[in-house]
C-alpha cells in the first residue's frame, strides 16, 4: 500500500471519527458553550477552506491548461450546486438552536451529510497523491468542518427525537460515505492525466461551500447579532493557522505554486 493511499485511509479515519464529536458537548456547560459558538466556528471553518481552495486552485492552472483548470472548477461547482439542489439541508449549521425539527428533517440533513462526505473523501486523492502536505492540509480542513457539521447534526438529531445513541450511530453511519468517495478518487488519481481535473472539482466544491454557504451565514449572523468584528476575527484565525502551519512545515505548496509561475514567466 502506498503512502498517500494509507493517508487517505487514515484521514477518512478521523474524518468519520468527527462525526462523533457531539458526544464531548452532552455536558450541559459544554452544551450551552457550543450554542453559543457554534456561529463562531463557522468563520472559523470559512478562513481555513478560504486558504485550502486557494492553494487547489492554484495547483490546478500551475500546468498552464486554464482552459481545463476553469471549465474543471465550474464543473466542481455545478456538482456542489446539483447536490444542494437535490438535499437542500446539506450544508445544515443548525441555524436556529431551539427551533422544532422533526425526524423527516434528521432524514433529509443525513441525507445530504452523506453526499457531502462522499465528496469530502472525492476532495483527498488527488490532494494527497499531487502534494503529500496539501493533501495534509485539505485533510485537516475537512476534519475541522466535518466536526463542526458532526456537532451541528448531532443537535439537530436531539432535537428531532432521537436519543444519544442514536443520534450517534446516525452520524457516524452518514459520515461512512467519505469512503466512498475516498475509494473513486484515488481510483481517477491513478490515471496521472486526471490529476488536474480532479483538483478543479475540489476547488470548485470548496469555493461553493465557502462563498454559497460559510460566508452568507457569517456576514448574516454578524449583522443580526451586531459582532461583524469579531466574526471576522475569527476568520483570520482560520487563515493564520493554516498558514502558520504551513510555514512551520517549511515551503508550503501554496509558495512552491507560486515560485513555478513566476519562473515560467
Amino acid at each position: 500500500m502506498t503512502l498517500p493511499i494509507l493517508a487517505i485511509i487514515l484521514s477518512c479515519l478521523c474524518i468519520l471519527g468527527a462525526s462523533l464529536g457531539g458526544i464531548l458537548f452532552m455536558q450541559k456547560h459544554l452544551m450551552a458553550w457550543m450554542h453559543r459558538s457554534m456561529n463562531y466556528l463557522v468563520s472559523f471553518s470559512a478562513g481555513v477552506f478560504f486558504i485550502i481552495a486557494i492553494n487547489i486552485a492554484l495547483e490546478t492552472f500551475s500546468d498552464g491548461s486554464i482552459l481545463l483548470g476553469i471549465g474543471s472548477v465550474l464543473f466542481g461547482v455545478l456538482i456542489a450546486y446539483a447536490i444542494e439542489s437535490f438535499v437542500p439541508d446539506c450544508y445544515h449549521h443548525h441555524d436556529e438552536c431551539h427551533e422544532h425539527h422533526s425526524h423527516a428533517t434528521a432524514y433529509r440533513v443525513l441525507l445530504g451529510d452523506a453526499l457531502h462526505n462522499i465528496a469530502d473523501g472525492f476532495l483527498l486523492a488527488p490532494a494527497f497523491f499531487l502534494d503529500f502536505r496539501l493533501g495534509i492540509f485539505t485533510a485537516a480542513s475537512i476534519f475541522i468542518h466535518e466536526f463542526v457539521q458532526g456537532i451541528s447534526e448531532f443537535f439537530v438529531l436531539k432535537e428531532s427525537g432521537y436519543s444519544t445513541s442514536q443520534a450517534l450511530w446516525r452520524n457516524c453511519l452518514a459520515n461512512t460515505t467519505v469512503f466512498i468517495g475516498a475509494g473513486l478518487g484515488i481510483i481517477l488519481s491513478q490515471a496521472v492525466s486526471f490529476l488536474t481535473p480532479l483538483l478543479g472539482i475540489a476547488a470548485g466544491l470548496f469555493l461553493y461551500m465557502i462563498f454559497m454557504d460559510l460566508v452568507p451565514r457569517s456576514i448574516r449572523v454578524s449583522r443580526e447579532e451586531k459582532k461583524y468584528l469579531r466574526y471576522l476575527l475569527a476568520a483570520l484565525l482560520g487563515v493564520m493557522m493554516i498558514v502558520g502551519i504551513a510555514a512551520l512545515s517549511g515551503q508550503s505548496a501554496l509558495e512552491e505554486t507560486i515560485h513555478e509561475s513566476l519562473t515560467m514567466l
